[in-house]
């Protein structure tokens, strides 16, 4: 006889039927009620028939798979559970309470971290209509120690990047883009953290400036290719950093000094072409905000 094996897999939803036990006072002692029962057993939102397997699962099909809630009760409904996506999306607000201590406690690590990733962009928020605001809100982000946290609010603010990045140790390095918001909130925190621009959005600018403008290719093939060569001085000093000793190593050390005499060579090159430009050159905007945002 021959065996062979499929591995198969089967979902269906059920319904589990609890039976509590009930007992009824045979004496006549006043001080004990006349009748006990065992408590229902306990759900993770009250007056709903649906356990927590049920919720687990409408998160991870909703959040981890990305589907929209109509799907999320359509394939509910392939299990045999029906739910309409008008109820999915009443119970979204009562998970928020659940979360909320995780949401602390990833901002709380993040905040032990000496290097933090600050960015922001648009999102949708359509029960903001009924509030007089358009629907549109931010979408912030902070990345750090190994965790990621999420923040979406109506305003775009420093005030708004502060619920992020307003408990930052002294000294805390904060990588972000050039928006003023981060330049407010360096100021809000008393100027004890430092701001590292992204090289990636100054690059940008050089491409822009050139963009359709002939005669600035090899003007801006020359600075993309002065930036990339910072690029590669900083993968060498890193490919020579040891996080688990305070004092660096002397070849740590030198490229440290090559790195640092590029970019002193660099912002010397920008600030030297930019002298030489007439006031409304099209080259002067992205050498004005390298240099301004030199130090």
């Amino acid at each position: 006889m021959e065996e062979s094996a499929l591995v198969e897999i089967e979902v269906q939803a059920y319904r589990r039927v609890i039976r509590r036990p009930r007992w009824r006072r045979s004496c006549a002692c006043a001080s004990s009620p006349a009748e006990v029962s065992a408590p229902p057993a306990p759900r993770l939102f009250a007056n709903t028939a649906y356990g927590t397997s049920v919720w687990s699962r409408v998160l991870y099909e909703r959040y981890a798979c990305l589907r929209p809630l109509q799907r999320v009760g359509a394939w509910l409904g392939d299990q045999g559970l029906p739910v309409s996506s008008g109820t999915l999306a009443d119970s979204v607000p009562r998970f928020v309470p659940l979360f909320e201590p995780v949401a602390g406690a990833i901002l709380a690590h993040q905040h032990e971290a000496v290097l933090r990733h600050a960015d922001e962009t648009t999102w949708r928020v359509q029960a903001l209509r009924g509030e007089g605001h358009s629907g549109r809100a931010w979408l912030w982000t902070a990345v750090g120690n190994g965790a990621v946290r999420f923040h979406i609010d109506a305003s775009r603010s420093a005030e708004a990047a502060a619920k992020l990045f307003g408990e930052l140790a002294p000294e805390t390095v904060i990588v972000c883009d050039r928006y003023s918001a981060y330049k407010r909130l360096a100021r809000l925190l008393g100027g004890t953290v430092v701001l590292a621009f992204c090289w990636a959005h100054m690059r940008r600018d050089f491409i822009q400036c050139a963009a359709a403008q002939v005669r600035l290719t090899g003007w801006c093939e020359a600075w993309l290719e002065r930036i990339a060569a910072i690029y590669r001085l900083n993968e060498a000093r890193l490919a020579r950093y040891d996080p688990g000793i305070e004092r660096q190593s002397a070849a740590f050390d030198a490229a440290q000094g090559a790195l640092a005499a590029a970019l002193d060579g660099l912002f010397a090159t920008a600030q030297r072409e930019l002298a030489g430009l007439p006031e409304h050159a099209r080259e002067g905007k992205p050498l004005r905000s390298l240099v301004n945002c030199w130090g």
